[in-house]
């Protein structure tokens, strides 16, 4: 009886926190449905100028400036539970207003603080605020080695684990792993669930140098929904990752947000696929001066078909557009060039310039039929005016650019050698164009899918955080007598409950009667 009566408390534990668990998941759905309803009328380039608002400077928010403050709140929604588990776990009071005398003596013997908690920041910082506030007061002045042989006091040597184990031993459940710090270990932490002795479902994983990742695990791998967020230092420093990953890398779609580098340096965000942790497929890139790609990617580089809008950054080619052809990055087949004052070019690129046979109309009027070489008119062009009557056509010769001279058009010669040769290349860039211009609305489609990917991966970080609570709840358990405490309460209520069912057994034999009946005959015999 007492082992089923156990058995029920377990399974209604156990529902209690499914049906908990489903109770965030159903909010989690809800606030997803909330958001697509908002998006059903944007288009992705629409979304990502709403996305880059959020990693925009405040004195330039942008068109969309109450979406982006949306995204960027949720963007944040880390650093507020990571304020909250402070609270939870060991808030610190401050100093109460003293006088200049208390003051003065509170810096020259002032005790230093304790380094912030591993989930509140990254190992790096902590080593360097604990030393920072060990050379306070009066300790300002020792030599250098202090700083060894506080390093090594603070160091960890050895690997840290609170948390639950299965039969066999292995870390399993909820749990707290703190790696040893270099150079003996990479001085990394996770809060979260495990299988195995590795992360598996959903965790927090803090790299030494700051990188944070909030998400799905798999075998030690993050794989599934995901928040990555790299640390302060690097060529990546704040940036931020919000999708989907596969045996540890970035692949499927997700949304990509380059934070500014500097006050003259904006931001930039990526929606689209990737494929083993780089672009690669359909995606658009927007910048925060308006410059944005939209296209094909392959291995982080523009490659494929696309349309490039330079930005306003980009000096006398800002506004221009070009359609067509990408290699390697650059602009590199066959394609056409809008500038912004009117003019088009039509036809070949090479390493992104004017490079090859091709048709160039400026604003003015006149067009040029001939060769290009980096950007400049090179050997002999065709040249005329298209405006009007009274200019006949002339062929200009020009070296790398400059002009060296001219001569009198010859249709029986320059016709098949110079004018045939670049208006065909500039129909089949007209078709590169077309091509370009054509895939965008595909481009379009996995931009929205990355933006539904973003949404589901801040849902898995949301439970990565919730994870991280349980696991510190229960490092917090272990720590009080190192679990002692809840045997012996527990050994307690075992004992008071044996005696109470002791005394209600007695009250139900005919509400004790039986009992002095029972001694009556007791005594009779013993006589």
């Amino acid at each position: 009886m007492g082992g089923g009566g156990k058995k029920g408390d377990d399974d209604e534990e156990k529902m209690t926190a499914e049906e908990e668990r489903e109770a965030r998941a159903a909010k989690r759905a809800a606030k997803r449905a909330a958001k697509s309803k908002k998006m059903e009328s944007m288009d992705a380039l629409s979304m990502a100028q709403a996305e880059l608002g959020s990693v925009k400077s405040a004195k330039s928010p942008g068109k969309n400036s109450n979406q982006a403050q949306e995204d960027e709140d949720e963007m944040e929604d880390a650093m507020e539970e990571e304020a909250a588990l402070e609270d939870k776990f060991g808030k610190k009071k401050g100093d109460e207003d003293r006088s200049k005398l208390g003051l003065c003596m509170d810096w020259i013997f002032e005790t230093p603080k304790q380094p912030k908690k591993e989930w509140q920041t990254y190992r790096k910082e902590e080593i360097q605020e604990y030393l920072k506030e060990m050379r306070r007061g009066i300790f300002y002045y020792m030599p250098k080695f202090y700083d060894t042989v506080m390093f090594r006091k603070i160091s960890r040597r050895k690997l840290h684990y609170w948390g639950e184990f299965d039969s066999a031993g292995a870390r399993d459940g909820r749990g707290v792993c703190l790696w040893p710090d270099p150079p003996l270990g990479g001085g990394e932490s996770y809060h979260g669930l495990w299988r195995n002795n590795q992360p598996n479902g959903h965790g927090l994983f803090r790299w030494y140098h700051g990188d944070m990742y909030l998400g799905e695990w798999n075998t030690g791998a993050m794989q599934g929904y995901g928040v990555y967020k790299y640390g302060p230092e690097g060529t990546f420093a704040n940036d931020v990752y919000m999708g989907t990953y596969f045996n540890g890398l970035r692949q499927g779609t997700g949304v990509y947000k380059y934070a500014p580098k500097s006050e003259d340096v904006g931001g930039a965000v990526y929606m689209g696929e990737w494929l083993r942790g780089t672009m690669h497929g359909n995606g658009l890139l927007v910048y925060a001066d308006g410059e944005t790609y939209l296209g094909q990617w392959k291995l982080d580089k523009k490659d494929g078909f696309g349309q490039y809008i330079w930005g306003q950054n980009s000096g006398e080619v800002a506004g221009d557009k070009y359609l067509g052809e990408f290699r390697d990055g650059y602009t590199h087949g066959l394609g056409k060039t809008v500038f912004s004052d009117g003019g088009n070019h039509r036809g070949q690129y090479a390493r992104g310039k004017m490079n090859g046979h091709g048709v160039l109309r400026v604003a003015d009027g006149w067009e040029y039929t001939g060769q290009w070489k980096d950007d400049e008119l090179h050997g002999e062009v065709v040249c005329f005016y298209s405006f009007g009557a009274g200019h006949g056509k002339e062929v200009q010769i020009y070296d790398e650019g400059n002009y060296v001279g001219s001569r009198a058009y010859d249709p029986s010669v320059d016709w098949g050698e110079i004018e045939s040769v670049g208006m065909s290349e500039a129909r089949n860039a007209e078709k590169a164009a077309d091509e370009a211009a054509s895939r965008i609305a595909t481009v379009q489609r996995f931009g929205k899918r990355a933006k539904e990917s973003q949404t589901m991966a801040k849902d898995g970080a949301e439970e990565a955080r919730y994870m991280t609570s349980a696991a510190l709840s229960y490092k917090e358990f272990l720590q009080n007598w190192y679990g002692i405490k809840h045997y012996i309460i527990a050994e307690e209520a075992r004992y008071m409950t044996s005696a109470a069912l002791s005394y209600k057994e007695f009250l139900q034999n005919w509400y004790g009667i039986k009992h002095y009946i029972i001694a009556e005959e007791a005594r009779y015999m013993t006589s």
